[in-house]
């Protein structure tokens, strides 16, 4: 009996229609991923006092999601959603501030007071320690606590 023979146009087709709905598969996939991915655009990490662990009386955590959630730890503790516009407007002062291209570096660290913080925008981030940019720092912590209350 008789085969069926496929004409090499209908398996070019058929070839192409796959690879074509794989690469979508792959391109919707990757895009949720990004956009479900949950990631910190700010931390402010301060220990204070004689102790530099992490005793409850001696330090506080601040954490702003890109989603928007915040989550503060320590002397205080909080966790609530901001408004989603929050970690943009956040993000936005970073670049306002130009804190991503300065050199943060400090030769001097506070005796009994050490910050650490944290920024992000995607995949840019950076990790500055007190007192780099210090009057940087003061006009962005302002610009998040003016945000968050």
């Amino acid at each position: 009996m008789g085969e069926v023979v496929y004409a090499p146009t209908s398996r070019k087709r058929v070839i192409i229609l796959g690879s074509v709905l794989l690469l979508l598969v792959i391109i919707i996939s990757l895009y949720e991923i990004r956009i479900h991915r949950t990631y910190i655009i700010y931390m402010k990490d301060e220990k204070y006092g004689p102790c530099l662990t992490h005793s409850s009386d001696c330090y506080k955590t601040t954490k702003i999601y890109n989603t928007g959630k915040l989550t503060i730890e320590g002397m205080a503790t909080a966790n609530r959603q901001l408004n989603k516009n929050i970690p943009k407007q956040i993000q936005k002062e970073y670049y306002k501030l130009d804190l991503f291209k300065k050199n943060c570096k400090s030769e001097v660290a506070g005796m009994d007071y050490f910050v650490t913080y944290l920024i992000r925008d995607g995949q840019i981030k950076k990790t500055i320690n007190y007192p780099g940019c210090e009057n940087e720092f003061e006009t962005l912590d302002q610009k998040v606590a003016e945000l968050i209350k």
